[in-house]
Parts: structure tokens; C-alpha cells; sequence
């Protein structure tokens, strides 16, 4: 999976991303510092990347180009095991019946909320899962809340 994180996300979540195995990560920064918001929507859809942001414009106007977006609530930025429930959900999405490539995702504290947009361009909540880390063997555990 292909990543792209947004100016506001911070470089050790790209480390950390890459550390846990995903190769292909790129920082907004490192391509080009100061983008406008469509630009990096531009960005993501033309290289066909999941966009993690904690840009709440993006939120907003999270399916202009239709592309997988998760957007980190600025509580789970300082969370220390973000770069493991970003991967965990990069990794375990479709095993939950989570279509990624259409999803906006967000991630908070202890859980993540999936929604889409439907044909009228609405957007529905469709799932709530809970997600909580082991602190000591590092294995997940999923709670569904539907």
C-alpha cells in the first residue's frame, strides 16, 4: 500500500510507518513544502496513495477526488503506538469488510470510524470499530460496536 502523509503529520509517523515495514511512504515535505489542499489531493489521486492527514479541511471535503483518506484526530497524533494502529489498519481494513480505496477513516484515541460517501455525496457512518493494544504482547483487539 501506498501512503502520502500531509504536511501537518509529523516525520517520526513517516519513520515509524517505515520501520514497520511499509516501503513506500512518502511526506509532503519532502516533495514539495506548502502545497494547497488540492494539490495534495492531486497528488494522492494521480499515484494512487491512502492520504493520512490531521487537516480537518480535508474532512470536509474528503471525497472530491475519491481517494482513501485517514485523518488523525489530533488526540491519536500524540498517541506513542499511532504508526502501529495506522499500520494495523492499512493491514486489517479488509478483513473487516473496510473497502480502504473508498473509505474515509479517522482515527481516534482508542477507536476509528469508517465512513463513505453515498451516490448523493452524503456521508454515512458505516462502521465503529474499537481498537485496543496490548501494551505487552503488541497484539490487537478488535471490538465490533455495530
Amino acid at each position: 500500500m501506498k501512503v502520502l502523509l500531509d504536511e501537518n503529520v509529523a516525520k517520526k509517523i513517516k519513520e515509524g510507518l517505515i520501520s514497520f515495514g511499509l516501503n513506500d511512504v512518502k511526506h509532503i515535505n519532502d516533495i514539495h513544502k506548502g502545497i494547497t489542499d488540492n494539490q495534495v489531493f492531486e497528488l494522492a489521486n494521480k499515484e494512487e496513495r491512502v492520504l493520512i492527514t490531521g487537516d480537518d479541511d480535508f474532512k470536509a471535503r474528503g471525497f472530491k477526488y475519491k481517494i482513501p483518506i485517514i485523518w488523525i484526530t489530533p488526540k491519536a497524533r500524540r498517541e506513542k503506538d499511532i504508526c502501529e494502529k495506522i499500520k494495523w489498519i492499512l493491514e486489517n481494513a479488509q478483513k473487516h469488510n473496510v473497502k480502504i480505496q473508498s473509505a474515509f477513516i479517522a482515527i481516534r484515541k482508542d477507536e476509528y470510524f469508517i465512513e463513505y460517501k453515498n451516490k448523493n455525496g452524503i456521508f454515512g457512518k458505516i462502521k465503529t470499530l474499537e481498537i485496543n493494544f496490548d501494551k505487552i504482547s503488541k497484539k490487537q483487539k478488535v471490538k465490533n460496536k455495530n
